[in-house]
This record gives C-alpha cells, structure tokens and sequence, in this order.
C-alpha cells in the first residue's frame, strides 16, 4: 500500500529525532510522539508503527503516538490509505473517540492542550518559556498557528475554552464538535446541537458518539420514526468510536451501551420495522451485545446479502467486544479472510500477525 503521510508529519519527526538522538520518542507536552532511534524512513515506517498495534485494537487504528497514561493516538487507513482524521485511543476499554479533521488539527490540539495544562501548572517538567521558546515554535513550523495561551488568556480554564478553541483552528475536529453538540442539547439547543453532530458525522461517519448524541436529541423531542432510525443507525456503528467515561477532555458525553441500544429496540414497535429486513435482527435474539459469535453471524448474515461495508463493521464490533473479553483470535481471523476478500492486504496481514502473536502468548512453554 502506497501512504501519503500527512505534510509536515515526517519533517516532525526528523526534528524530534535530531534533538533526541538515541530516543524512540519525543515529548511536546503530554504527547509523546515515535519516532525511533534511527531517522524515519517513508517507505519503512508504515510497519515500524504497525508493530506498536495491540492485539484487539481496531483494524484501522495506526498509532503514532501516546499520552503519558499510554493511550495512543492513531491514524486511520483505509481501503484508499491513510486518511485525514485522528483518533484518540484508550488502551484499558478499547474504545476511541476521532479527535480532530487533520494532522495540523492534531498539532493544534497539542498545543492548545499543553497550554491549557501550563494554565493549572499540571506539566511540572515544560516551563512556560520553554513553551514559547522551543515547543510552540516547534508546532509552528510543521504546520499549526501561534497564540496557543491566547486562548486561556484570562479567567477560569474549561474544556468548554478548549473545545472552542481547537474549532476556530479546525472547524471539522468530530471530537469537539461532538462535545459542543452534547452541551448544546443540554441548555434546550437541540437544532444547533444536531448541526453539529451531523457535521461531526460528515468528516467522520463512524462516530458512533455522534449517533449517540443524535440519539438523545431525538428521544428528548420524541420523535418516535427518527429515534426507530437512529437506533438502528447506533447499532451499525464501530463500538470502537463511543465515549470513555475516563476519557480526559470528553467525560461529560453521553455513553450508550450495545445492550441499551438492544432494550430500546425491543421497546420500540417502529424500530423492530426497520430490523425486520435488517440483518442486525440477528442481534436483537442473541440478547447478549458482549457476544462475540452474536457480532460474527451478524456479520455473516451480511455478508449473505452482498453487504460487504456493514459485515466490515460487525466483524470488527466482535473484534472489539473480544479484547475485552477473553479471546479475539476467531475475530482476527475472520477479519483476516475478509480483509483478504476485499483486496486489503496491509489490513489482512496485520490481522494474521496478531493472531500468531496472540498465538506464541498463549502457547505452554516448552
């Protein structure tokens, strides 16, 4: 697979590298980007950061870079390459949240996020003139703008500030306009708070918070058809894409589980309609939404009908639900074989190479 990195993202990396020869990653703030202890090669380095995939985590999912908890931060590829957004994700659940539109969004949310810290003294190793001196300059040379602190000049620092203000520098960033779409719900805004939900979806239409979100604007309203689509909607998302409750800048969104999704289903006589010619009635039976076996015959069942994007996504939902459970080998290799059959082969091979590392884990020692 050809990759088309992001502009400026290599040239970070080369910049990071010189000033900490030796070093596989490097820190701006609580981002610690890899960048390997030789230069990065273009060519190379696509498998360099596959190696730094877990087992489990979604297939799409290219980390590049963590926090100081050691959630990742990832590039998604696609069937096309690698694509714009990024996605922030959390090691111990599994599951991510899209961040921003672009990797210059990205280097915006670092630097608006080290500001906003430096504000609450909560980086005792970055002093504000290094920040001004050495890593603002640093962001601002492979593609954010200047006047980070600008945004938390004055007064009480909120997520609220931050949200907006990584919105004035990516209007797109799904994440944020997540967030504004949840508070703007929650003060009787519920038209602005959808624009922003459906403009979230628009740069990144597995975001399955979004659908979420969505979700609870129309069940406030009660509009019952609307609520029987968003459902069905919400259950042919990524699991992966829901909110963490731990998750920092984001705790306030609504979290919706599979099962919850399944009880409001069974409630609503217009939303069985729509699952009666769906393939996700497979689900609705199966009463258990941490079924493994539940998300792959679904998956199957899709697959019967020539649905090839939607069993995508049920197959990896039981990859999902799998690493949080005890076993995600039948889901890699189904992922394997099906990744196989729509001509993906980078995403085909990583799920062979997690398997037989999951494999060589759990084989008895000799």
């Amino acid at each position: 697979m050809e990759i088309s990195w992001p502009v400026g993202y290599l040239e970070l990396l080369r910049a990071l590298h010189a000033a900490n020869p030796g070093e596989e990653r490097s820190w701006i703030g609580e981002v610690g980007f890899y960048h390997g202890v030789a230069v990065p090669d273009a060519a190379g380095w696509l498998q360099a950061l596959a190696a730094r995939r877990w087992p489990g985590m979604h297939p799409e999912l290219l980390p590049f870079a963590s926090d100081g908890s050691g959630n990742r931060y990832c590039f998604v590829v696609g069937e096309g390459g690698l694509g714009g957004p990024v996605v922030y994700w959390q090691y111990e659940t599994f599951t991510a949240l899209p961040l921003v539109s672009s990797f210059r969004g990205f280097l915006a949310w670092v630097g608006l996020t080290t500001a906003y810290d430096l504000r609450q003294d909560l980086l005792p190793l970055v002093s504000e003139s290094s920040f001004e001196r050495v890593l603002e300059p640093l962001l601002v040379a492979h593609g954010a703008s200047a006047g980070f602190r600008d945004a938390f000049a004055s007064g009480e620092v909120s997520p609220g500030q931050l949200h907006r203000a990584l919105l004035e520098r990516d209007p797109c960033a799904p994440g944020s306009l997540v967030w504004e779409g949840h508070q703007a719900l929650r003060t009787g805004l519920s038209v602005f708070g959808s624009e922003c939900c459906e403009k979230a979806l628009a740069t990144f239409p597995g975001c399955t918070a979004a659908w979420h979100t969505l979700l609870e604007a129309a069940m406030v309203e009660a509009r019952p058809r609307e609520i029987a689509d968003l459902l069905v909607r919400s259950l042919r998302s990524p699991l992966v894409y829901v909110v963490d409750p731990a998750m920092r800048w984001f705790g306030e969104l609504p979290v919706v589980e599979p099962g919850v999704l399944l009880e409001r289903v069974a409630d609503r006589p217009e939303a069985l309609d729509l699952l009666d010619v769906d393939p996700l009635v497979h689900l609705v039976p199966a009463g258990d939404p941490t079924s493994q076996q539940a998300w792959l015959e679904t998956a199957l069942a899709f697959l019967d009908g020539g649905q090839w994007e939607p069993a995508l996504t049920m197959a990896c939902n039981a990859l999902h639900v799998g690493a949080t459970g005890a076993d995600v080998t039948p889901a890699l290799h189904f992922l394997e074989e099906l990744y196989a059959a729509l001509g993906w082969p980078v995403h085909s091979a990583w799920m062979s190479a997690e398997a037989e590392r999951l494999r060589r884990r759990s084989a008895p020692a000799k």
